[in-house]
Parts: C-alpha cells; structure tokens; sequence
C-alpha cells in the first residue's frame, strides 16, 4: 500500500469528513497530475503531530499558494504578504 494511502487511513481525523476533504483538496492541488505523495500530506498527517486549526489552516493556505507557483517561493512569498525568510521558517516548521 502507498505511503500516503496509509497515513490517510492511519490518521484519526477529528475533523471528520471536512478535514479529510481539505486536506485531499491541498494534496491533490499540490500533486498537480502525478499521485498524491507523502510529502504532500499535511505535517500532521505525516507525523501524526498535532497542529493547532490556525496551524492546520495556515499550512494548507502554504501548500495551496506554493503549488499553484509551481514552488516558485519567491513568488509565494510576494503572493502571501511575508518575507521569503518567514516562508522558509514555516515550510520548515509544517514539512511542507
């Protein structure tokens, strides 16, 4: 069974139906054509590490911004209104 598959069916999912569709919408989004990976599961779903709802949401608005960049970071950077510093720091910090 694929990673990402796994960790999906592994994840306890407070949030129920609406998490699990935010969270297939970002992977999806940051999968573009290709199979959705690990790594394009949320921190907290890969590592099973509780993040906040304001964590949970800014990660996703990340994930969101960076792929539709095509990772350009820069340009995500400029698109969310932070330093590119700042969005590093927060890649870091979510494992985006």
């Amino acid at each position: 069974m694929p990673q990402a598959m796994q960790l999906l069916e592994e994840h306890h999912w407070p949030g129920n139906v609406a998490e699990l569709a935010t969270v297939l919408h970002s992977a999806a989004t940051a999968a573009g054509e290709g199979p959705i990976r690990r790594d394009h599961l949320p921190t907290y779903v890969r590592t099973g590490r509780s993040l906040t709802p304001l964590e949970q949401a800014e990660a996703a608005v990340i994930a969101e911004v960076l792929a539709s960049t095509g990772g350009n970071k820069t340009e995500a950077a400029k698109q969310l209104g932070i330093a590119r510093p700042t969005l590093y720091a927060k890649i870091r910090s979510y494992r985006l």
